[in-house]
């Protein structure tokens, strides 16, 4: 069983399934990190309705949800893939961007 520490403890990372995205980041975090929507807009209703904390996708589908919703946003600026994958978490955690940040340049 893999055990969550510290910071990560309440990461979940919503992804559309079957994508790239979906991936790349199952290679690179335990599979209970990772939340598969069957479309893009599932996976965003995921991330609004607080089922998870960071969407990974497109960098262009990211800045539109960043933009579109009244809440705040920060998109992640390391591109993860050539696609190009970004993530985004809310504006009100700084402290968990950071950790997220800090996560994803380790990879």
């Amino acid at each position: 069983e893999q055990m969550r520490h510290a910071q990560c403890s309440s990461l979940l990372i919503c992804v559309q399934y079957p994508t790239t995205h979906h991936d790349f980041l199952e290679a690179s975090f335990p599979s209970d990190f990772v939340m598969a929507g069957s479309t893009f807009e599932e996976s965003t209703d995921m991330l609004l309705n607080d089922t998870c904390n960071v969407i990974a996708s497109d960098r262009s589908a990211l800045l539109n949800i960043a933009s579109s919703d009244n809440r705040s946003f920060i998109v992640g600026e390391k591109l993860m893939t050539k696609e190009p994958l970004a993530i985004v978490t809310r504006n009100n955690d700084r402290e968990f961007s950071d950790i997220i940040n800090w996560v994803v340049q380790a990879l």
